[in-house]
């Protein structure tokens, strides 16, 4: 088995952005490909159709000492460790010369594929290795969307943000939100989150024909993604119907 995975690679420059540092959506694809490898090396990755569920991402909290830089060499650690209610954890370390420069926890859904419902861990993960360890003390309290008017326009959903699944992937909400926030006073901690710790939820999938955009309270840095779905009239699994705003993600400074 392998309770921990562990791989190097430098820091490519498709994943910077213009100061040359690993940028927010970069993080996030490596924390993403980390965990689906390490999922599939232990079993339960559930990418076969033959498996009728598969991993949502609800939560992860960052802390960032500092950004790598583009070429730089890293190691990117991840493993699982525990489950909470509903959730399974896993953690990430981001080390450069066995020091660690990001730390993160996050909490992951079992979905049904068929009833959309989420499925408890136990029925998957029972008996599989879990490090009792973890990188980040994880705070499971439900995030309060922005009361703030949103300023920002509707846009559609592009087919490039889709996953296997047909959902939005959840790198392409930070994207959205770094695209927004560079007009903003949120500009210099997206350049550079060196020093800032930072929790990001999922809490609606967002599919093709949905529209989305942008809104945030730049002072207190706090920012969501709202979603609409208006050539839907049948109720989603979100439980929003046709024309009706909802969020689908949220960041908030800490």
């Amino acid at each position: 088995m392998h309770p921990r995975f562990d791989e190097e690679l430098r820091i490519p420059g498709y994943l910077c952005n213009t100061t040359d540092r690993l940028s927010l959506p970069g993080m996030a694809a490596l924390f993403q490909e980390a965990a689906w490898t390490h999922a599939d090396l232990l079993g339960f990755s559930f990418v076969g159709d033959e498996i009728p569920v598969y991993w949502v991402l609800s939560r992860i909290t960052v802390e960032v000492a500092r950004m790598p830089r583009w070429n730089e060499r890293i190691t990117v650690r991840t493993w699982p460790s525990g489950t909470h209610r509903l959730f399974a954890t896993r953690e990430y370390v981001i080390e450069r010369n066995d020091e660690p420069i990001i730390t993160g926890a996050s909490s992951w859904i079992i979905l049904d594929s068929r009833s959309g419902r989420p499925v408890r861990p136990a029925e998957y993960l029972e008996g599989r290795p879990t490090p009792d360890e973890h990188a980040l003390e994880q705070d499971f309290a439900r995030i309060t969307p922005l009361e703030t008017s949103c300023a920002d326009d509707w846009k559609p959903v592009p087919p490039t943000a889709l996953d296997r699944n047909l959902h939005v992937n959840n790198t392409r909400y930070v994207e959205w939100f770094v695209n927004w926030a560079h007009g903003s006073e949120l500009a210099p901690f997206v350049d550079d989150p060196s020093g800032r710790r930072f929790v990001m939820t999922y809490t609606a999938e967002t599919l093709l024909g949905d529209q989305y955009r942008v809104c945030g309270d730049p002072a207190s840095g706090a920012s969501d993604v709202r979603i609409r779905r208006p050539e839907r009239t049948a109720e989603s699994a979100t439980g929003s119907t046709a024309g009706e705003e909802t969020t689908a993600w949220s960041l908030r400074l800490r």
